[in-house]
């Protein structure tokens, strides 16, 4: 039987000739494959059967011996998150063809194990009975195709070596080859033993990335020394697998430095200090990296500075604990954005992380200090009332931008009646930003109502001072029959309250924190305050938020199926929040029951960014982290997005775990900074 195989020089012309238009108007075909019948093993080669027929869309069939200038992919999907091609061989012969995968497209198409829906798709030239060329697309129907985890082999990689805060620590991130081999037991200490040179050592945590990464986090170990890591079978997916050990090296670094912290002149930090302990078998290093990096991990400081500089001082402590104060003169932090700030301090193979600074914003300056009241309102009290005590002060004229307010106080509360001026609108509308109302700070506890005049058509984001804003701090649309709602695209942050209005809106500001007895001392209390409030979240009874408690697929969608303001009330609690998301294509809404990890809520939070166009095109560099090469294909983009706008960034370890689970305090957290960092 005659074979060949199609290089890839054809399957360039083939796609040169698709680019130059030279395609006939029949140009497209169907073929049948057959995959194998036994499960394949990740990166285990194999072949798809191609059956010896083409059918045309003229309803012509041709033979594979026909096709030239081939080119052939694969593409595999693994539910709705998961779509990978690769490209592959199409071999033929003189009345069959078949599809060779070798080892490594294997693995690439399938990380995981699973039941993944497959189909081919070849661009090739044919000839006709005249001898003339045409250029096909030819596909096959999709197929499932069982693909099974490979025996499991781990290896081992010493992946933060420093300290954070007092606490020196080691971290290793072990891996299987292939396929997604770890278990939940993985996350389980008992199901791991580390030794170095015969000693058993404890593990303080150990963190299930998912699939084929688990970080062990360790005390300080010798430098140099090997460590001996052994999984247990408790640690794999089955359960059944042998005892595997894997082999690191611990890095040879110089001594780790502790305790960084900023040193600050005034509200401004003008260099940093650490301490560095001295022991046996540590030398000093004679020079230290300094990063300074915002939220979003971008650095607004890299400074190497070495022993001897005048900028850097040593005095020795006590217990051979020598303190380093390094000033930084070179860098401007009056000129830095509003952010959080942090630092970490390198030294050969080391790191130490220290303490964050947050540069906030100036409160907004004061237009009057005196209560003003509008004319239209003078004499008349919020109720409806008339008081003949509530004085009639003129209206404001002449502000910066040359807007006008009103403002009295009465038996009925605070009311206060704005006009902006066309100017400020048209300025905040073209550039996206808001318009500072030229009012005193209101009281949340004072039942204020604003009624703003915008002039415009469209929305306006305005700034309403507010006394005490915090996380709780909603905006509330008063609507002329006296009912409510809540503002959940408002934002409370530096004494202010931003909320976009239409003209003539009625605005109340209040405080509708509600206090969980389980979230006060919990590290999210302020994300979670921020997102019952909004009503995107609710507690989970007996006064309780249970924030360690896991998020499913369908709580994420109908959370942002609530921010977006659709009406989710239904016999199921989640079926319109699905149908909202598959309209938008925020998400297929298929498996709904299941846990949605970090990666997947990226991914919705992504797809609703750009449905709403707030995507600001910002990118975060995934490199940085120990597992970035660890994002599952359908979420890289999506999770260089989220990284770059500040809306994710890494686990205490460094890590951004993209397959873990996330609690419903990482999902509110998130959710915090998704609305205050995008919208």
């Amino acid at each position: 039987m005659k074979k060949k195989i199609l290089s890839a020089a054809t399957a360039l012309f083939a796609a040169l000739l698709l680019l130059t238009g030279a395609a006939a108007a029949d140009a497209e075909g169907t073929i049948h494959i057959t995959v194998p019948e036994e499960p394949i093993q990740i990166g285990e080669a194999f072949d798809l059967t191609l059956g010896d027929t083409i059918y045309l869309g003229n309803g012509e069939t041709a033979p594979f011996q026909n096709l030239e200038s081939v080119e052939a992919k694969i593409t595999a999907r693994l539910g709705d998150e998961m779509e990978i091609s690769a490209e592959v061989n199409l071999i033929t012969g003189e009345d069959s063809a078949r599809i060779h995968v070798i080892a490594d497209s294997c693995r690439a198409l399938f990380p995981s194990a699973g039941v993944w829906t497959i189909h081919v798709s070849i661009n090739a030239e044919i000839m006709d009975e005249e001898g003339e060329a045409h250029i096909y697309l030819i596909r096959s129907k999709e197929t499932e195709m069982t693909v099974s985890a490979a025996a499991p082999q781990i290896t081992a990689e010493v992946i933060r070596f420093g300290a954070s805060g007092e606490k020196e620590f080691l971290m290793a991130a072990v891996r299987c080859a292939d396929g997604d081999l770890f278990g939940a037991g993985a996350e389980d200490a008992e199901h791991w033993t580390v030794r170095l040179e015969e000693q058993e050592l404890s593990l303080d945590s150990v963190e299930y990335s998912g699939e084929d990464t688990v970080v062990l986090c360790l005390g300080a170990a010798a430098a140099g020394g090997i460590l001996e890591i052994q999984a247990l079978p408790g640690a794999f997916l089955s359960g059944e697998a042998a005892s595997l050990v894997a082999q690191v090296e611990i890095p040879v670094g110089n001594a780790v430095p502790v305790s960084v912290k900023f040193l600050m002149n005034g509200s401004l930090p003008a260099g940093l200090t650490w301490k560095l302990r001295q022991e046996e078998n540590r030398t000093a290093p004679e020079e230290f990296r300094i990063l300074i990096a915002g939220s979003a991990g971008d650095p607004v400081c890299d400074a190497t500075v070495r022993d001897g500089d005048l900028a850097l001082s040593v005095s020795e402590a006590a217990s051979g604990v020598y303190t380093y104060t390094c000033l930084l003169p070179d860098w401007n932090p009056e000129a830095l954005p509003e952010d959080t700030y942090s630092a970490v301090i390198l030294s050969g193979g080391a790191e130490s992380y220290g303490e964050s600074w947050s540069k906030k914003r100036e409160d907004p300056p004061v237009i009057f200090d005196q209560p003003v009241f509008s004319p239209d309102n003078a004499g008349r009290d919020p109720a409806g009332g008339t008081s003949s005590d509530v004085p009639k002060n003129p209206v404001v004229e002449n502000t910066p931008d040359g807007s006008a307010a009103g403002f009295i106080s009465g038996p009925g509360g605070q009311a206060a009646a704005v006009t902006l001026s066309s100017s400020s609108v048209q300025t905040a509308q073209a550039s996206g930003g808001s318009v500072a109302l030229p009012i005193p700070p209101v009281s949340p506890a004072a039942g204020s109502v604003i009624t703003i005049a915008t002039g415009s058509a469209g929305p306006v984001k305005v700034e309403i001072p507010v006394e005490g804003a915090g996380p709780g701090t909603v905006a509330i649309l008063v609507r002329p029959d006296g009912t409510e709602q809540i503002i959940r695209t408002s934002l409370a942050a530096d004494g202010v309250v931003t909320v976009a209005v239409t003209d003539g809106d009625m605005i109340r500001i209040a405080d509708n924190s509600e206090a969980f007895s389980d979230t006060s001392s919990h590290w999210a209390r302020d994300a979670i305050t921020f997102a019952a409030a909004r009503e995107l979240f609710s507690g989970t009874g007996g006064g309780n938020f249970t924030p360690d408690g896991g998020m499913t697929r369908a709580m994420l969608i109908t959370v942002l199926a609530r921010y977006d303001g659709a009406d989710t009330e239904g016999e199921s609690w989640y079926e319109k929040a699905l149908a909202w998301a598959r309209a938008r294509g925020i998400s297929s809404g298929e498996n709904p029951d299941t846990p949605v990890s970090r990666e997947q809520m990226a991914a919705m939070l992504y797809r609703y960014a750009a449905f709403i166009g707030k995507d600001s095109g910002m990118r975060g560099d995934l490199t940085g982290f120990a597992d970035g090469d660890s994002v599952s294909g359908y979420a890289g983009e999506a999770m260089a997005w989220a990284v770059g706008a500040g809306i994710i960034g890494g686990t205490d370890k460094g890590l951004l775990a993209p397959r873990n689970g996330a609690t419903r305090a990482e999902a509110a957290a998130i959710l915090m900074r998704f609305c205050m960092n995008i919208l």
